[in-house]
């Protein structure tokens, strides 16, 4: 009776702070009391967590991962009230930190799937407001804030990576992938940004919005060129596909895009560049592929 009693109280308090302390308007028009919408989600957030502390130890864990999942829930609602921006990112990057660091030292499993969910929302937050996909046209509007959100939605990536040991190879595999789009991703954007910037000044024969599609399709070859190498070296197959699938991404940009929008002479730059460096390619594959196996169907059982 005393558990039902704590968790409608629970529920009665989480109902009112959302209510009254802090609506979900104020996510778009502000608090009108910051300091109250703060102590009410921390004292809901503090409640929810210590219940799901109890309930685990009362040997509950279905009610326990609840509780806890709804106190993580809490804390991202009080983070992205009270903050935006950059401040946002960098905030939601500290508790991931904080939650991945949980759940290594606990193995909480509610800790170790909120790490990711906040990584999926930080990722969000940054494509959506600090590095817009239309800045791989455009440039990045305020480069400083899109690196650093970037960074360190790439560096949280890695750092689960990293800490993921329990997890399936698939899991860690995935984050690393992950992560390595994330900064492919930022450097393309920022390949772009000095031709869209105020002081780009363009040439006599193209523009220099222009320019930052030719280099950015070189860009995006040579990445591709070097990560098949480097998977063929070191005899990594993942890699190998990333750097090809890179490669068929910048073959397909420089036909549907560049070949619409570039002027003659730079429409031959980019087809030679990136030709140049896929020949490149082909002669390192011929090189350093892997060996075919023996065919050792005709070979004496005794010596296979």
């Amino acid at each position: 009776m005393a558990a039902l009693g704590a968790l409608a109280f629970l529920a009665l308090t989480a109902i009112h702070v959302i209510a009254l302390e802090a609506q979900p308007l104020s996510l778009t028009t502000g608090l009108d009391e910051p300091a109250v919408a703060v102590a009410a989600l921390s004292a809901l957030g503090g409640a929810l967590l210590l219940t799901g502390i109890w309930a685990a130890e009362a040997k509950q864990p279905r009610l326990a991962r609840v509780l806890k999942a709804l106190a993580a829930l809490t804390l991202l609602y009080l983070t992205a009230l009270t903050l935006d921006g950059l401040q946002l990112e960098l905030a939601l990057t500290a508790e991931i930190v904080g939650l991945a660091a949980l759940a290594r030292r606990t193995g909480d499993g509610v800790a170790r799937v909120s790490a990711l969910a906040f990584v999926a929302l930080a990722a969000i937050h940054a494509v959506v407001y600090e590095a817009p996909p239309v800045s791989l046209v455009t440039g990045l509007a305020d480069p400083a804030a899109a690196v650093a959100g970037l960074s360190a939605v790439g560096g949280c990536l890695v750092l689960l990576a990293g800490w993921a040991e329990p997890e399936p190879p698939h899991v860690r595999t995935a984050l690393r992938a992950l992560a390595a789009l994330t900064l492919l991703y930022l450097a393309s954007t920022g390949v772009v940004t000095p031709f869209e910037s105020d002081s780009a000044v363009d040439s006599a024969l193209l523009s220099a919005h222009q320019q930052g599609q030719m280099v950015l399709s070189v860009f995006w070859g040579l990445v591709g060129v070097g990560t098949v190498v480097v998977g063929l070296r070191r005899d990594l197959a993942i890699v190998r596909i990333a750097g090809l699938a890179l490669l068929g991404v910048a073959v397909t940009k420089v036909f549907l895009f560049d070949l619409a929008t570039l002027t003659s002479v730079y429409r031959v730059v980019s087809f030679i560049g990136l030709g140049l460096l896929l020949l490149g390619g082909a002669v390192v594959w011929q090189r350093l592929r892997p060996q075919a196996l023996a065919d050792l169907r005709q070979t004496p059982a005794g010596i296979r």
